[in-house]
């Protein structure tokens, strides 16, 4: 589920015009994108969900571009935790449900 010129898409889906997206889903023309949902013509942001033509934030909050930096770097320290939860999880899914919440 990656779209329209999409580059360098890791464990995400939904992906539209949009490169270097890791662990996210509903992204359309961003870039740089990690951990985040529903976004639309944003670049540099973590942790975030819903929003549109925004820079530079984590989870949701705006930075400038030297805080965002500074934070960036401690978060992709962490990054290697769920890296490793993610690689134990088993590749085969769940191709039908029933009765699920």
């Amino acid at each position: 589920m990656v779209w329209d010129n999409s580059e360098n898409v890791f464990e995400s889906s939904g992906v539209i015009q949009s490169f270097n997206v890791f662990y996210s889903k509903g992204i359309e023309g961003s870039s740089d994108i990690w951990f985040c949902s529903n976004m639309i013509g944003c670049t540099e942001c973590i942790l975030c969900d819903n929003l549109n033509n925004q820079s530079y934030c984590i989870k949701n909050k705006q930075y400038t571009k030297e805080e965002y930096l500074v934070k960036k770097q401690e978060i992709m320290k962490l990054k290697k935790h769920f890296d490793g939860f993610v690689a134990n999880i088993p590749k085969a899914g769940n191709l039908s449900s029933a009765n699920c919440t």
